[in-house]
């Protein structure tokens, strides 16, 4: 074999060697938010709550991305709020709905609010919910980091 067939293999294969090793990994990024408090970081809170009161859901722990608010039940009127305040004030309202019982649903009702994008609730704010009317609530959500 000549030399030069010996030497053209052997460019190839080098050439090929540093092509190989000069290729990065590939980094998928998020499509979401960075979520590293386990495989299912999904918190809920349910209830029922009547008229007038108020209540407490919880004092967040870490930043909360509230993502669903689910409201039901049988009574004529639902009005729900959530709140950083056990009190009234337009300023502390963290998130709220409410349905109106008519002649179409039978006597069921049912609010449904997806916060597609997520509403930040920071660390330490205790949350509050106040009906008016009586409602059965579902509160879901997920912790992140700040």
């Amino acid at each position: 074999m000549d030399y030069r067939n010996l030497l053209g293999i052997g460019f190839i294969i080098l050439a090929s060697g540093y092509f190989i090793r000069s290729l990065q990994p590939a980094n998928a990024f998020p499509q979401g938010p960075n979520i590293s408090m386990g495989s299912n970081p999904i918190v809920s809170w349910a209830g029922y709550t009547s008229s007038g009161n108020w209540i407490t859901i919880d004092t967040m722990q870490e930043d909360f991305i509230l993502t669903d608010l689910v409201l039901g039940g049988t009574s004529d009127t639902c009005d729900f709020y959530l709140s950083s305040q056990n009190s009234s004030g337009n300023t502390s309202i963290l998130a709220g709905g409410g349905y109106r019982n008519d002649s179409y649903r039978n006597g069921n009702s049912q609010f449904t609010g997806n916060f597609n994008s997520g509403m930040k609730i920071p660390a330490g704010t205790t949350v509050y919910a106040y009906a008016s009317g009586y409602c059965y609530y579902n509160i879901s959500g997920y912790y992140t980091h700040s």
